[in-house]
């Protein structure tokens, strides 16, 4: 990995999983500043002590915490506008809140989610969306936070996605 040195890097979704991770590696490559942003306080306090407690980090950037629901456009705005300019926006938040089994459930009235994750709500395999909510966090809320975002030249915006996107639930596994 290139150095961070100087860099300022916003995290949503830092508080845990590969978006902690990449909180982590940021500070090893002697980030400035690292930016957790979580949907809990309990999530975001826990991550910032956690990486606070690392003596591997000891004498690296900053690290500080808030809280932002990504599925709230102004919360988001809010955020980013606080923190100003930034290097690096990394959204690994989102998650799946629930699950439909598309052999029973009426696809009809997830129609339009469905065939905007690009399938046909007959062949799915795994649920793409679950719910209004789930495409308001993983859609509205990262395109607003990617529009909203205050990025310096030379920076860049990442999104991820979960393996529910390629894996089978065992609650609603195909059977050919």
């Amino acid at each position: 990995m290139a150095t961070l040195e100087g860099k300022r890097i916003v995290i949503i979704g830092g508080s845990s999983g590969i978006g902690f991770c990449v909180a982590r590696a940021s500070l090893l490559n002697a980030a400035e500043h690292v930016y957790i942003a979580s949907s809990t306080k309990t999530k975001v306090d826990g991550a910032v002590a956690r990486l606070l407690a690392d003596t591997s980090l000891q004498a690296q950037g900053r690290v500080s915490g808030d809280v932002v629901d990504l599925g709230n456009t102004a919360v988001v705005t809010s955020f980013l506008e606080k923190i100003g300019e930034i290097d690096h926006l990394i959204i690994t938040s989102g998650t799946i809140r629930g699950t439909i089994d598309f052999r029973t459930e009426d696809l009809s009235k997830h129609k339009g989610l469905l065939h905007l994750a690009g399938h046909a709500p007959e062949t799915m395999l795994t649920p793409q969306c679950a719910s209004k909510d789930d495409f308001d966090v993983r859609f509205w809320g990262a395109a607003t936070a990617a529009q909203k975002a205050k990025i310096r030249s030379g920076g860049s915006i990442t999104f991820t996605i979960g393996m529910l996107l390629v894996s089978v639930l065992p609650a609603v596994s195909h059977q050919s």
